[in-house]
């Protein structure tokens, strides 16, 4: 891979390190091998990297957003649920209270 000195890296040489990078190669690897800052390394995956891998992570994201609204739906439902319950309780707590105040006078 070619290094363009008087302009920065080139951009062969930017997807090169990318696709050693997506291949396997660990980070600490490329940077001993060829000499360049760590953090380039993802701004390069970024910029360069496999769009694939980037829309399975976004498609995946999404399936977690998709999980937790759901989630989110079914909790709102339970709340309604129990809202409901804590109702009846209540009438059912007074109209015992109602009924035994009403025993004690009769």
């Amino acid at each position: 891979m070619e290094k363009k000195v008087n302009e920065g890296y080139s951009v062969i040489f930017k997807r090169g390190i990318v696709q050693l990078y997506e291949s396997g190669e660990s980070k600490s690897n490329i940077v001993k091998e060829h000499g360049i800052n760590e953090s380039l390394i993802d701004d390069w995956v970024n910029e360069y990297g496999n769009i694939t891998s980037k829309n399975t992570e976004l498609n995946h994201i999404a399936n977690e957003l998709r999980k937790i609204r759901i989630g989110q739906e079914d909790l709102t439902e339970k709340k309604e649920e129990l809202k409901g319950r804590i109702g009846c309780l209540i009438w059912g707590i007074i109209f015992v209270i109602f009924a035994f105040i009403i025993s004690k006078f009769y």
